[in-house]
Protein backbone atom coordinates (compact mmCIF):
# COMPACT_ATOMS: atom_id res chain seq x y z
CA UNK A 1 0.00 0.00 0.00
CA UNK A 2 0.72 3.12 -0.74
CA UNK A 3 0.07 6.04 2.10
CA UNK A 4 -1.81 8.77 1.12
CA UNK A 5 -3.70 11.42 3.00
CA UNK A 6 -7.21 10.47 2.56
CA UNK A 7 -10.71 12.86 2.73
CA UNK A 8 -13.56 11.43 3.20
CA UNK A 9 -15.57 12.99 0.97
CA UNK A 10 -14.80 14.31 -2.56
CA UNK A 11 -16.85 17.66 -1.96
CA UNK A 12 -14.55 20.30 -2.43
CA UNK A 13 -13.66 23.13 -4.06
CA UNK A 14 -10.43 24.87 -6.79
CA UNK A 15 -8.00 22.17 -7.65
CA UNK A 16 -4.63 24.30 -7.00
CA UNK A 17 -1.75 22.55 -5.23
CA UNK A 18 1.32 25.12 -5.31
CA UNK A 19 3.27 25.42 -1.98
CA UNK A 20 1.97 23.39 0.47
CA UNK A 21 0.30 20.32 2.03
CA UNK A 22 0.71 17.63 -0.87
CA UNK A 23 -2.52 15.29 -0.54
CA UNK A 24 -3.07 12.26 -1.80
CA UNK A 25 -6.30 12.81 -1.92
CA UNK A 26 -7.95 16.12 -2.47
CA UNK A 27 -7.18 19.85 -2.82
CA UNK A 28 -5.87 23.09 -1.45
CA UNK A 29 -8.07 26.25 -3.02
CA UNK A 30 -5.72 29.21 -4.24
CA UNK A 31 -6.06 32.36 -1.37
CA UNK A 32 -6.63 35.92 -1.72
CA UNK A 33 -4.31 38.46 -0.41
CA UNK A 34 -4.64 41.66 0.93
CA UNK A 35 -2.86 45.29 -0.55
CA UNK A 36 0.07 44.49 1.78
CA UNK A 37 0.68 40.43 0.99
CA UNK A 38 -1.11 39.11 3.91
CA UNK A 39 -3.16 36.37 3.69
CA UNK A 40 -5.99 36.42 6.32
CA UNK A 41 -7.97 32.22 6.27
CA UNK A 42 -11.32 31.63 7.99
CA UNK A 43 -11.95 27.79 9.16
CA UNK A 44 -15.14 26.56 9.68
CA UNK A 45 -15.08 23.74 12.05
CA UNK A 46 -18.04 21.71 11.75
CA UNK A 47 -17.98 19.15 14.61
CA UNK A 48 -20.09 16.97 15.94
CA UNK A 49 -21.52 18.99 18.83
CA UNK A 50 -21.76 22.29 17.30
CA UNK A 51 -19.75 24.87 14.82
CA UNK A 52 -17.00 27.46 15.12
CA UNK A 53 -15.02 29.98 12.88
CA UNK A 54 -11.50 31.03 13.18
CA UNK A 55 -9.77 33.81 11.36
CA UNK A 56 -5.77 33.12 10.56
CA UNK A 57 -3.08 34.86 9.31
CA UNK A 58 0.55 34.07 9.17
CA UNK A 59 2.44 34.05 12.22
CA UNK A 60 5.87 35.38 12.95
CA UNK A 61 8.07 32.60 11.78
CA UNK A 62 7.98 30.32 9.24
CA UNK A 63 6.25 27.27 9.20
CA UNK A 64 5.42 28.36 12.47
CA UNK A 65 1.88 27.95 13.88
CA UNK A 66 -0.19 30.79 12.60
CA UNK A 67 -1.59 33.88 14.57
CA UNK A 68 -5.64 33.14 15.84
CA UNK A 69 -7.10 36.90 15.12
CA UNK A 70 -10.92 35.43 16.29
CA UNK A 71 -12.97 32.42 17.15
CA UNK A 72 -16.33 32.37 17.70
CA UNK A 73 -19.21 29.36 18.34
CA UNK A 74 -22.29 30.88 18.01
CA UNK A 75 -25.07 28.84 18.96
CA UNK A 76 -26.05 26.69 16.01
CA UNK A 77 -27.15 23.51 15.35
CA UNK A 78 -24.03 21.06 14.04
CA UNK A 79 -24.64 20.30 10.48
CA UNK A 80 -25.09 17.27 11.02
CA UNK A 81 -28.58 17.67 12.07
CA UNK A 82 -29.10 19.35 8.72
CA UNK A 83 -29.73 15.32 7.55
CA UNK A 84 -33.73 16.08 6.63
CA UNK A 85 -33.70 19.25 5.66
CA UNK A 86 -29.64 20.16 3.75
CA UNK A 87 -30.58 23.34 2.18
CA UNK A 88 -30.67 25.31 5.64
CA UNK A 89 -27.22 24.32 6.49
CA UNK A 90 -26.21 27.19 4.69
CA UNK A 91 -28.04 30.26 6.30
CA UNK A 92 -29.06 28.69 9.62
CA UNK A 93 -25.73 25.80 10.07
CA UNK A 94 -22.67 28.68 9.07
CA UNK A 95 -25.12 31.75 8.16
CA UNK A 96 -24.28 32.76 12.20
CA UNK A 97 -21.14 31.85 12.31
CA UNK A 98 -20.63 34.51 9.14
CA UNK A 99 -22.09 36.81 11.33
CA UNK A 100 -19.51 36.89 13.73
CA UNK A 101 -16.35 36.99 11.45
CA UNK A 102 -18.40 40.16 9.44
CA UNK A 103 -18.52 41.80 12.78
CA UNK A 104 -14.93 41.14 13.16
CA UNK A 105 -13.29 42.55 9.89
CA UNK A 106 -15.95 45.40 10.45
CA UNK A 107 -14.36 46.45 13.29
CA UNK A 108 -10.63 45.75 12.37
CA UNK A 109 -11.42 47.21 8.68
CA UNK A 110 -10.14 43.84 7.20
CA UNK A 111 -11.92 43.91 3.57
CA UNK A 112 -13.75 40.87 2.95
CA UNK A 113 -11.92 40.07 -0.90
CA UNK A 114 -8.68 39.25 1.90
CA UNK A 115 -10.34 36.74 3.56
CA UNK A 116 -11.19 32.93 1.89
CA UNK A 117 -13.26 30.99 3.72
CA UNK A 118 -13.59 27.10 4.11
CA UNK A 119 -15.47 24.55 6.02
CA UNK A 120 -14.56 21.18 7.55
CA UNK A 121 -16.81 18.86 8.21
CA UNK A 122 -15.26 16.29 11.17
CA UNK A 123 -16.96 12.61 12.26
CA UNK A 124 -20.64 14.07 13.20
CA UNK A 125 -21.16 14.32 9.05
CA UNK A 126 -18.76 11.60 8.44
CA UNK A 127 -21.18 9.49 10.51
CA UNK A 128 -24.13 11.05 8.19
CA UNK A 129 -22.03 9.99 4.69
CA UNK A 130 -21.97 6.58 6.33
CA UNK A 131 -26.24 6.44 6.75
CA UNK A 132 -26.82 8.51 3.81
CA UNK A 133 -24.31 9.78 1.60
CA UNK A 134 -26.95 11.87 -0.66
CA UNK A 135 -27.88 13.76 2.37
CA UNK A 136 -24.02 14.52 3.70
CA UNK A 137 -23.69 15.73 -0.04
CA UNK A 138 -26.58 18.15 -0.15
CA UNK A 139 -25.26 19.22 3.18
CA UNK A 140 -21.65 20.59 2.32
CA UNK A 141 -23.33 21.76 -1.63
CA UNK A 142 -25.67 23.97 0.15
CA UNK A 143 -22.47 25.12 2.81
CA UNK A 144 -20.58 25.97 -0.77
CA UNK A 145 -23.17 27.41 -2.50
CA UNK A 146 -23.96 29.79 0.24
CA UNK A 147 -20.63 30.93 1.12
CA UNK A 148 -20.45 33.40 -1.74
CA UNK A 149 -23.68 35.10 -1.27
CA UNK A 150 -21.91 36.92 1.75
CA UNK A 151 -19.06 37.98 -0.19
CA UNK A 152 -16.39 35.28 0.40
CA UNK A 153 -14.11 33.35 -1.77
CA UNK A 154 -14.89 29.64 -0.75
CA UNK A 155 -12.02 27.78 0.13
CA UNK A 156 -12.02 24.14 0.65
CA UNK A 157 -15.51 22.51 1.40
CA UNK A 158 -14.79 19.07 2.36
CA UNK A 159 -16.11 16.04 5.06
CA UNK A 160 -12.53 15.59 6.32
CA UNK A 161 -11.12 12.18 6.87
CA UNK A 162 -10.38 11.88 10.50
CA UNK A 163 -6.77 11.05 9.15
CA UNK A 164 -6.41 14.47 8.29
CA UNK A 165 -7.82 15.67 11.47
CA UNK A 166 -5.33 13.71 13.27
CA UNK A 167 -2.24 14.67 10.66
CA UNK A 168 -3.15 18.77 10.96
CA UNK A 169 -3.50 18.50 14.93
CA UNK A 170 0.17 16.69 14.66
CA UNK A 171 1.13 19.68 12.26
CA UNK A 172 0.64 22.39 14.77
CA UNK A 173 1.13 20.97 17.49
CA UNK A 174 5.05 21.09 16.50
CA UNK A 175 4.46 23.92 14.59
CA UNK A 176 3.35 26.04 17.86
CA UNK A 177 6.75 24.72 19.57
CA UNK A 178 9.10 25.43 16.47
CA UNK A 179 9.97 22.09 15.84
CA UNK A 180 8.30 21.92 12.45
CA UNK A 181 11.21 24.06 10.75
CA UNK A 182 14.06 22.62 12.76
CA UNK A 183 13.08 19.18 12.01
CA UNK A 184 12.99 17.80 15.57
CA UNK A 185 9.64 17.04 15.24
CA UNK A 186 8.90 14.25 18.03
CA UNK A 187 5.80 15.93 19.61
CA UNK A 188 2.48 13.83 18.75
CA UNK A 189 -0.87 14.53 20.06
CA UNK A 190 -3.66 12.01 21.24
CA UNK A 191 -7.11 14.33 20.57
CA UNK A 192 -10.76 12.55 21.69
CA UNK A 193 -13.74 14.59 20.74
CA UNK A 194 -17.16 14.06 20.41
CA UNK A 195 -17.62 11.47 17.82
CA UNK A 196 -13.80 10.21 17.05
CA UNK A 197 -10.49 10.11 18.48
CA UNK A 198 -7.52 10.55 16.71
CA UNK A 199 -3.60 9.65 17.40
CA UNK A 200 -0.66 11.21 15.23
CA UNK A 201 2.89 10.90 15.61
CA UNK A 202 6.14 10.92 13.16
CA UNK A 203 7.30 7.60 12.04
CA UNK A 204 11.17 6.79 11.00
CA UNK A 205 9.57 4.27 8.46
CA UNK A 206 8.16 5.67 5.46
CA UNK A 207 5.21 3.87 3.78
CA UNK A 208 4.92 2.21 6.80
CA UNK A 209 1.45 0.67 8.17
CA UNK A 210 -0.97 4.15 8.98
CA UNK A 211 1.79 6.66 7.69
CA UNK A 212 0.58 9.67 5.81
CA UNK A 213 2.82 11.20 3.76
CA UNK A 214 2.82 15.18 4.02
CA UNK A 215 4.94 18.06 2.84
CA UNK A 216 4.72 21.59 4.04
CA UNK A 217 6.91 24.11 2.21
CA UNK A 218 10.80 22.28 1.37
CA UNK A 219 9.85 19.42 4.14
CA UNK A 220 8.57 16.09 4.15
CA UNK A 221 7.24 14.26 7.09
CA UNK A 222 6.24 10.91 7.78
CA UNK A 223 3.38 10.38 9.80
CA UNK A 224 1.33 7.94 11.28
CA UNK A 225 -2.48 9.56 11.63
CA UNK A 226 -5.12 7.39 12.90
CA UNK A 227 -8.96 8.41 13.78
CA UNK A 228 -11.45 6.06 15.46
CA UNK A 229 -15.04 6.69 14.58
CA UNK A 230 -17.41 6.13 17.82
CA UNK A 231 -14.35 6.91 19.96
CA UNK A 232 -14.94 10.35 20.98
CA UNK A 233 -16.75 10.58 24.50
CA UNK A 234 -20.00 11.18 23.65
CA UNK A 235 -20.43 8.40 21.02
CA UNK A 236 -18.31 6.17 23.36
CA UNK A 237 -20.36 6.98 26.35
CA UNK A 238 -23.70 6.01 24.48
CA UNK A 239 -22.27 2.79 22.93
CA UNK A 240 -21.20 1.67 27.02
CA UNK A 241 -24.74 2.61 27.77
CA UNK A 242 -25.92 -0.08 25.35
CA UNK A 243 -23.63 -2.46 26.26
CA UNK A 244 -24.24 -1.77 30.06
CA UNK A 245 -26.78 -1.50 32.85
CA UNK A 246 -28.07 1.94 30.76
CA UNK A 247 -24.40 2.93 32.50
CA UNK A 248 -25.12 3.47 36.15
CA UNK A 249 -21.89 1.91 37.06
CA UNK A 250 -20.21 5.40 35.15
CA UNK A 251 -22.85 7.85 36.23
CA UNK A 252 -23.03 9.52 40.07
CA UNK A 253 -25.47 8.65 42.75
CA UNK A 254 -27.74 11.58 43.08
CA UNK A 255 -30.36 12.26 46.01
CA UNK A 256 -34.28 11.10 45.59
CA UNK A 257 -36.44 14.01 44.31
CA UNK A 258 -33.08 16.33 44.00
CA UNK A 259 -32.61 17.25 40.18
CA UNK A 260 -31.64 16.16 37.82
CA UNK A 261 -33.90 13.12 38.37
CA UNK A 262 -32.88 11.78 34.72
CA UNK A 263 -29.86 11.42 33.21
CA UNK A 264 -29.78 12.12 29.82
CA UNK A 265 -33.53 12.38 29.66
CA UNK A 266 -33.67 12.24 25.74
CA UNK A 267 -31.88 9.09 24.98
CA UNK A 268 -33.60 6.33 23.82
CA UNK A 269 -31.90 5.00 27.48
CA UNK A 270 -32.63 7.37 30.02
CA UNK A 271 -31.20 6.77 33.52
CA UNK A 272 -32.57 7.11 36.89
CA UNK A 273 -30.28 9.51 38.76
CA UNK A 274 -31.06 7.38 42.08
CA UNK A 275 -30.21 4.35 40.61
CA UNK A 276 -27.13 5.13 39.24
CA UNK A 277 -23.97 4.61 41.45
CA UNK A 278 -20.48 5.45 40.03
CA UNK A 279 -17.60 2.13 40.63
CA UNK A 280 -14.50 2.84 39.23
CA UNK A 281 -13.31 -1.05 38.37
CA UNK A 282 -16.92 -1.48 36.82
CA UNK A 283 -16.83 1.98 34.75
CA UNK A 284 -13.23 1.51 33.55
CA UNK A 285 -14.27 -2.23 32.08
CA UNK A 286 -17.16 -1.33 30.35
CA UNK A 287 -15.06 1.63 28.70
CA UNK A 288 -12.44 -0.87 27.73
CA UNK A 289 -15.18 -3.25 26.10
CA UNK A 290 -16.28 -0.06 24.04
CA UNK A 291 -12.70 0.92 22.85
CA UNK A 292 -11.87 -2.97 22.30
CA UNK A 293 -14.93 -3.48 20.22
CA UNK A 294 -15.36 0.02 18.28
CA UNK A 295 -11.70 0.23 17.66
CA UNK A 296 -12.03 -3.35 16.07
CA UNK A 297 -14.52 -2.77 13.44
CA UNK A 298 -14.42 -2.98 10.19
CA UNK A 299 -14.70 0.64 9.77
CA UNK A 300 -12.25 1.90 11.86
CA UNK A 301 -9.96 -0.91 10.55
CA UNK A 302 -10.71 0.20 7.46
CA UNK A 303 -9.66 3.52 7.78
CA UNK A 304 -6.42 3.04 9.33
CA UNK A 305 -4.27 -0.03 7.74
CA UNK A 306 -6.14 -2.70 10.61
CA UNK A 307 -4.36 -0.86 13.30
CA UNK A 308 -6.16 -1.24 16.69
CA UNK A 309 -5.66 0.96 19.71
CA UNK A 310 -3.72 -1.47 21.27
CA UNK A 311 -1.66 -1.96 18.77
CA UNK A 312 -0.76 2.20 18.52
CA UNK A 313 2.25 1.03 20.66
CA UNK A 314 3.87 -1.22 18.54
CA UNK A 315 4.51 0.97 15.94
CA UNK A 316 7.18 2.43 14.82
CA UNK A 317 8.03 5.90 16.25
CA UNK A 318 5.72 5.70 19.19
CA UNK A 319 8.61 5.09 21.79
CA UNK A 320 9.96 8.85 20.84
CA UNK A 321 6.83 10.40 20.48
CA UNK A 322 6.25 13.08 23.23
CA UNK A 323 2.81 13.47 23.44
CA UNK A 324 0.11 16.24 23.96
CA UNK A 325 -3.09 15.32 25.15
CA UNK A 326 -6.03 17.68 23.56
CA UNK A 327 -9.49 18.85 23.61
CA UNK A 328 -11.76 16.28 25.68
CA UNK A 329 -9.05 14.99 27.71
CA UNK A 330 -7.95 18.93 28.55
CA UNK A 331 -10.89 19.70 29.65
CA UNK A 332 -12.13 16.91 31.50
CA UNK A 333 -8.71 17.86 33.46
CA UNK A 334 -9.93 21.08 33.97
CA UNK A 335 -12.97 20.78 35.03
CA UNK A 336 -11.76 18.09 37.94
CA UNK A 337 -9.05 20.90 38.82
CA UNK A 338 -5.65 18.78 37.98
CA UNK A 339 -2.82 20.97 37.92
CA UNK A 340 -0.03 20.08 35.43
CA UNK A 341 2.87 18.22 37.18
CA UNK A 342 4.20 14.79 37.49
CA UNK A 343 1.75 11.48 37.65
CA UNK A 344 -0.76 13.40 35.74
CA UNK A 345 -2.61 10.25 34.50
CA UNK A 346 -2.82 8.81 38.13
CA UNK A 347 -3.61 11.65 39.31
CA UNK A 348 -6.08 12.06 36.86
CA UNK A 349 -8.31 8.39 38.12
CA UNK A 350 -8.07 9.60 41.70
CA UNK A 351 -10.19 12.48 40.94
CA UNK A 352 -12.31 10.99 39.04
CA UNK A 353 -12.78 8.31 41.73
CA UNK A 354 -12.85 10.94 44.64
CA UNK A 355 -15.74 13.22 42.78
CA UNK A 356 -18.00 10.55 41.41
CA UNK A 357 -17.85 7.80 44.15
CA UNK A 358 -20.36 7.97 46.76
CA UNK A 359 -24.18 8.38 47.80
CA UNK A 360 -25.60 11.45 46.17
CA UNK A 361 -22.36 12.24 44.60
CA UNK A 362 -24.10 14.47 42.15
CA UNK A 363 -23.49 17.42 44.44
CA UNK A 364 -19.94 16.83 44.40
CA UNK A 365 -20.08 16.99 40.40
CA UNK A 366 -22.07 19.83 40.53
CA UNK A 367 -20.17 21.85 42.93
CA UNK A 368 -17.23 21.73 40.05
CA UNK A 369 -19.85 24.10 37.85
CA UNK A 370 -20.81 28.02 37.98
CA UNK A 371 -24.22 26.85 37.00
CA UNK A 372 -25.11 23.35 37.97
CA UNK A 373 -27.71 22.91 35.36
CA UNK A 374 -24.67 23.26 32.72
CA UNK A 375 -25.55 20.17 29.99
CA UNK A 376 -22.01 19.03 30.63
CA UNK A 377 -22.31 18.43 34.05
CA UNK A 378 -23.92 14.83 34.10
CA UNK A 379 -21.45 14.03 31.48
CA UNK A 380 -18.45 14.68 33.49
CA UNK A 381 -18.21 11.29 35.30
CA UNK A 382 -18.60 9.06 32.47
CA UNK A 383 -16.46 11.17 30.01
CA UNK A 384 -13.94 11.66 32.20
CA UNK A 385 -13.45 8.02 32.51
CA UNK A 386 -13.66 6.96 29.08
CA UNK A 387 -10.95 9.87 28.12
CA UNK A 388 -8.76 8.28 31.50
CA UNK A 389 -9.16 4.83 29.61
CA UNK A 390 -8.55 5.50 26.30
CA UNK A 391 -5.21 7.36 27.23
CA UNK A 392 -4.02 5.06 29.90
CA UNK A 393 -5.70 2.21 30.09
CA UNK A 394 -4.63 -1.29 28.64
CA UNK A 395 -7.18 -1.41 25.75
CA UNK A 396 -6.58 2.13 24.69
CA UNK A 397 -3.03 4.43 23.57
CA UNK A 398 -1.36 3.62 27.24
CA UNK A 399 1.09 5.97 27.17
CA UNK A 400 3.24 6.22 29.67
CA UNK A 401 2.61 8.88 32.00
CA UNK A 402 6.36 10.43 31.84
CA UNK A 403 5.74 11.13 27.99
CA UNK A 404 2.27 13.02 27.76
CA UNK A 405 1.59 16.71 28.40
CA UNK A 406 -1.87 18.27 29.18
CA UNK A 407 -2.23 21.83 29.61
CA UNK A 408 -4.76 21.16 32.08
CA UNK A 409 -4.99 24.96 32.99
CA UNK A 410 -5.97 26.09 29.63
CA UNK A 411 -3.25 28.57 29.72
CA UNK A 412 -1.95 27.54 26.27
CA UNK A 413 -3.08 27.97 22.97
CA UNK A 414 -4.64 24.30 22.28
CA UNK A 415 -3.09 22.48 19.20
CA UNK A 416 -5.77 22.08 16.55
CA UNK A 417 -6.51 20.71 13.42
CA UNK A 418 -7.81 23.89 12.36
CA UNK A 419 -4.88 25.96 12.49
CA UNK A 420 -2.90 23.16 10.87
CA UNK A 421 -5.20 23.17 7.91
CA UNK A 422 -4.76 27.05 8.22
CA UNK A 423 -0.69 26.81 7.78
CA UNK A 424 -1.23 24.71 4.91
CA UNK A 425 -3.43 27.02 3.23
CA UNK A 426 -0.64 30.33 4.42
CA UNK A 427 1.88 28.63 2.74
CA UNK A 428 0.73 28.50 -0.97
Amino acid sequence: MTPTLRTTSKIFVSTVITFGLVLGVGAIPTQAATSTGVTYVAVIDAGSSGSRIALYEEGPQPLGSPNRLMEEKPKVLPLSDFESNPTEAGPAGIGPLLDALDAYLVANNIEKSSVSVSALATAGLRNVEQRDAAAAAAIMGAVTAYIPTRGYAVGEVAIMSGQREALYAWLDANASDGTLADGDNTIGIIEIGGASAQVAFASPTPGGRGVEAVQVGPLTFNVVALSYLGLGQNDARMYMRELGRKGAECFPNNAPKKAPLVYEAKSTTPLKATAANFNTVKCQRAYDSVIKTAGASVLNKANNDRIRPTEIRTLPGYSNAKFKGVSSITYNMNTLKLKPGRALGTRFQKAITTTCTGKNAWTKVSALYRDPQDSFAEGLCPNSQYTHQFTYGDQGVRVPQKRITVDTMLTKDQPSWSKGFALTQLNL
